[in-house]
């Protein structure tokens, strides 16, 4: 037994001995350097790159297999140099490796370059003309796992990336994209438990030359990986963003922290413990992506309050002046739903100043389709009207423009781009201090072809309703539009336009209109169709059509009219109006109303083009309308007195209308006639009245006492006794 002892003893000894021997030899007797031509070759002919090995090849044999390479450069035959490495390192431990582990020391790269040309013509220099895309695509089968499909039992104690940089260059557009003061590192990377990744770089872009943007950039996590189950979870993890921009006045910082949980097998993604800080804007909440073939979304977004205006200048953007209070504080919360390119707001809860919105946005990416669903509970326009511009000092008003303008309104190519469907619901808007209620909106848009399906509100006294198309697929663009207003105050409607206003009533509009164009000159002379206009009452102010009707004809006629009783104001009752257009061109076939102590009939042209209009009124005087402010001569009743009004829009209202003086020689003879009327009225009266004197004593002298009683009594009560 002791025999044997020894003789395995000395066996032992002799393969340590000989395997000392071997790597003290290999250690000092064999050296890599010598074979840097074969290494170089080999990488020419296996991987099809030049390899330049221009620095030392150190390593070690036992009981860490180290390789440390200093000073490579790497690229394809005849292209620009792809990448340089000032040094690399990494050591195995053999015996771990001989146990069934792989245990490393370290993985140290340092100053490695990697340089990404596109020329001007489109060659890159990180491919080579022969190599296919099916070459660059990854072998059935190839996988992270052994060859018997075990799992890979992973510890290295340090990875250390210093001093990197990527740089990518495309000539073509001449832009320039650097990666640069990369640094990376991990310590105690295991599969078996997290373990912290550090890293930091730059990002800087340069377009002709130009410095457009500059980033610095910071990230800390906790890295987990379970390769069996597929999981690669990032706890922890923090992220920070310093950008500085052209067009930025100071350094735009985004802070991000979130939980990052990758599952291959379940195929989702989970982000959790979202928070993104922007500058003045913080978003809070979760974010899950499912199912990798159709990218299904879900998520809850919640954004804190913050100033729009304030926000809008830290990225360099100037919003317009507008009224005061306005784009100072808004806050969000949605759920994210959807797809990767379908993407989904529901339930949408936004603050904008005083309003509330809420409802649905949907939006698909590769179609560029938008759909809204949005109620708002009420909202002030004149807030977010820019204020009006004070009078130049020099008071002169700027000539009036004459003509309708032949300016574009629009521009109807980016309309063909729009795809919208939008529904919109305000409970109560303010424009002009006026409240519109209960407005909805439902309008559709597909390349070009907008249609206003509905517009509703009550607004004005009264209620709108509204139907409209606008087709700018075709040159000009065409547009057609059914308005419908019942009870409409007109005093304030026309108030938006002017300060002083000549008409108060409640009117009834409904009308069918075409035109087409993008200017008001196109647009005026393009309009066609049909309106019909009724008022119940009304007054028309600054015209004084009954002082001006009373004071001519006193002048003319001397029938003793009164005109200082004549109020300065023309009531109105019963308004019917129709119109027919056609070019621009407004034909009044027929307009009756009742005004003050007249009856009104009339027919014309408005001549919308050239700005004039051309009408004729009729007046039948009577004397039970209104307030009787104008003394009737009964001469006058039930005649026609025409009235002519002719000019152009911007003549003084007050000299538009002018009596037409035809009709006095019938009313004068009318007059005459009716005072030969009365005399022979008097003078027949008279002889009536003699007659019946007469007859009265006849009948007393012949009859006397015959006729008693009843009869007596009767006879004499006829004759007034």
């Amino acid at each position: 037994m002791r025999i044997l002892l020894k003789l395995v003893g000395w066996l032992v000894f002799l393969v340590v001995g000989v395997t000392a021997a071997l790597a003290a030899y290999l250690m000092f007797f064999f050296n890599p350097n010598d074979y840097r031509a074969q290494i170089e070759e080999r990488a020419l002919l296996d991987g099809g790159v030049e390899l330049k090995i221009n620095g030392d090849i150190g390593w070690s044999f036992y009981p860490w297999l180290g390789l440390e390479l200093k000073q490579l450069s790497v690229n394809y035959p005849g292209q620009p140099q792809l990448a340089t490495l000032a040094s690399a390192g990494a050591a195995l431990n053999i015996p771990a490796l001989l146990g069934g582990s792989v245990q490393l020391d370290s993985i140290l790269v340092d100053g490695l370059e990697l340089n990404l040309v596109r020329d001007a013509k489109g060659n890159e220099n990180w491919v080579t003309g022969t190599q296919t895309a099916a070459e660059l695509e990854p072998k059935d089968g190839d996988s992270g796992r052994g060859e018997h499909g075990g799992e890979l039992q992973l510890a290295i104690n340090s990875i250390s990336l210093s001093n990197a940089k990527v740089s990518f260059e495309d000539q073509i557009w001449t832009r320039k994209i650097e990666l640069a003061e990369l640094n990376l590192s991990a310590n105690a990377v295991s599969l078996d438990q997290a373990f912290p990744i550090n890293f930091t770089g730059s990002l800087t872009q340069t377009d002709s030359g130009e410095l457009t943007t500059q980033m610095g950039m910071e990230l800390s996590t906790q890295l987990s990986l379970n390769m069996q189950q597929g999981v690669i979870e990032l706890r922890n993890l923090v992220s920070k963003l310093s950008i500085k921009q052209a067009g930025l006045s100071q350094a735009l910082v985004v802070d991000l922290s979130s939980d990052l949980r990758l599952n291959q097998q379940e195929q989702r993604i989970n982000l959790d413990n979202l928070k993104l800080s922007l500058t003045d804007l913080d978003i809070s909440g979760k974010l899950a992506l499912t199912d990798f073939t159709t990218q299904t979304l879900q998520g809850d977004i919640n954004v804190a309050q913050f100033e729009p205006r304030a926000l809008a200048a830290r990225f360099g953007a100037e919003l317009p002046t507008l009224g005061e209070g306005a784009l100072s504080s808004a806050a969000a919360k949605f759920k994210l739903g959807g797809s990767a390119s379908s993407v989904q707001l529901q339930d949408i809860a936004l603050t904008l100043d005083q309003t509330q919105i809420t409802g649905l946005l949907a939006l698909n990416i590769e179609s560029g389709a938008l759909a809204a669903n949005l109620n708002l509970d009420q909202i002030n326009l004149d807030t977010y009207m820019a204020p009006s511009r004070e009078t130049e000092a020099s008071g002169e008003a700027a000539p009036a423009q004459k003509g309708w303008s032949k300016e574009p309104l629009f521009d109807a190519e980016p309309l063909k781009a729009l795809n919208a469907d939008l529904k919109l619901a305000v409970g109560k808007a303010i424009y002009q201090g006026n409240s519109i209620d209960n407005l909805n909106l439902d309008l559709s848009a597909k390349a070009g072809d907008i249609r206003l399906k509905q517009l509703t509100a009550q607004a004005f006294g009264g209620a709108a309703d509204i139907s409209g198309a606008l087709d700018a697929r075709d040159t000009p663009a065409k547009i057609a539009i059914k308005p419908k207003f019942t009870g409409i105050k007109v005093e304030q409607l026309m108030a938006l336009a002017m300060e002083e206003i000549p008409v108060k009533a409640n009117a009834n509009l409904n009308a069918a209109l075409t035109t087409q164009g993008n200017s008001l000159h196109s647009i005026i002379n393009g309009l066609n169709g049909d309106l019909n206009l009724s008022a119940e009452e009304g007054i028309i102010e600054g015209i004084d059509m009954a002082q001006e009707l009373c004071q001519k004809i006193e002048n003319i006629t001397s029938l003793g009219f009164n005109p200082d009783q004549v109020d300065r104001a023309t009531p109105i009752a019963d308004l019917k109006s129709g119109y027919t257009i056609k070019n621009g061109v407004v034909t009044n076939q027929s307009t009756t109303a009742g005004l003050d102590a007249a009856l009104l009939d009339a027919k014309g042209k408005i001549d919308l083009p050239q700005q004039a209009f051309d009408y004729n009124l009729g007046l039948s005087l009577t004397d039970d309308l209104f307030q009787q402010s104008c003394g009737i001569n009964p001469a006058l009743k039930g005649v026609r007195i025409p009235v002519n009004c002719k000019g152009n829009f911007d003549t003084d209202p007050v000299k538009l209308c002018a009596l037409d003086t035809s009709f006095v020689g019938e009313v004068i003879k009318r007059a005459i006639g009716a005072k030969a009327q009365a005399q022979i009225d008097k003078k027949k009266a008279e002889i009536e009245q003699q007659a019946k004197e007469k007859l009265q004593e006849k009948l007393q002298d012949n009859v006397g006492d015959k006729l008693k009683g009843e009869a007596g009594s009767l006879l004499k009560g006829l004759f007034g006794n």
